[in-house]
């Protein structure tokens, strides 16, 4: 009766929650978890798709811990979920990435965790953006560093490099001043070069 929905749900958590597992390995996982959620499911409570959303984030920890060598903690994994939840959600509705004080504040989560937790995206971010350099896809190396900037620096970065915006322009909608401007955009070129690992990417 729920077949689909089921089918449907787990492919959409090895997608978001698989991580490094392989497909199949994912697959099963997500499908076990699936398979015991239902036993429980009451239709009255929910449609089935919100019911097993939150049980088969149940795949991260898996995953994270099966690519971990090291025994983290279940409150931090946790915290971890729900902070890539949060970061998805608010990207979806305002567009841009949330600093790690909206983060933290919105998920309850402790501002140290919620700092960690971006630093290390920007880091695997910056990993592929190198590998797509070595592929030859520049174009997309191009926006994957951007995305890798410091949250204090990506509304900027972002204006400049990928909206084409005139000096002028995002001063007025930053409300900076020009040497606040230029030390900025000092920041994201040394960032942006330095992180990529490549200096002859060229940043119009």
């Amino acid at each position: 009766m729920y077949e689909t929905d089921i089918k449907s749900q787990v492919d959409w958590a090895v997608r978001k929650y698989g991580g490094n597992l392989p497909s199949s390995v994912a697959k099963s996982q997500a499908e076990k978890l699936a398979r015991d959620a239902m036993k429980s499911y009451d239709p009255s409570k929910g449609n089935v798709k919100t019911y097993l959303n939150k049980r088969l984030q149940k795949l991260s920890r898996i995953a994270y811990k099966a690519s971990t060598p090291v025994n983290i903690p279940e409150s931090r994994l946790m915290s971890r979920a729900k902070i890539r939840d949060f970061i998805d959600e608010y990207k979806d509705t305002y567009g841009v990435t949330p600093n790690h004080s909206v983060i933290s504040k919105h998920t309850k989560v402790p501002l140290v965790d919620a700092k960690s937790f971006m630093m290390e995206s920007a880091a695997i971010n910056s990993e592929s953006a190198f590998d797509n350099i070595a592929s030859g896809n520049a174009q997309s190396n191009h926006n994957m560093v951007l995305q890798s900037l410091p949250n204090e620096l990506l509304d900027i970065g972002n204006d400049i490099y990928s909206k084409g915006m005139t000096e002028k322009d995002i001063i007025k909608k930053h409300k900076i001043g020009r040497t606040t401007y230029f030390a900025k955009k000092k920041k994201i070129d040394g960032f942006l070069k330095g992180n990529s690992g490549l200096a002859n990417i060229q940043y119009n």
